[in-house]
């Protein structure tokens, strides 16, 4: 189950990602709103391929860089890959800090 903070911080990207499609912000503003959430989460990097399972689960490729956002339990973790902007849970055992 996501915690609140993985659901807040996915709220927020994905409401980023809404205002610079409409255009309603400034490409300069969603890319120093979208550097003020990175800043404030972990970045982590993909150390192998990991193909979801899972509805909920987050298929992610060797080298991929993903920001965590929650935990779940001490194998799971909630993360959002910045290349897909897609959110899911990742296997904690395929991912290591930057």
């Amino acid at each position: 189950m996501a915690t609140f903070r993985s659901r807040l911080y996915e709220n927020i990207i994905t409401e980023l990602d809404y205002l610079n499609k409409q255009k309603l912000i400034s490409a300069k503003q969603y890319q120093e709103a979208m550097q003020l959430v990175k800043s404030q989460l972990p970045t982590f990097i993909a150390k192998y391929d990991y193909e979801a399972a899972e509805s909920d689960e987050l298929s992610i490729v060797e080298g991929d860089f993903l920001q965590v956002i929650g935990t779940i339990d001490e194998n799971w973790v909630q993360a959002v890959n910045f290349s897909s902007r897609k959110t899911g849970l990742v296997p904690l055992s395929y991912i290591s800090a930057e």
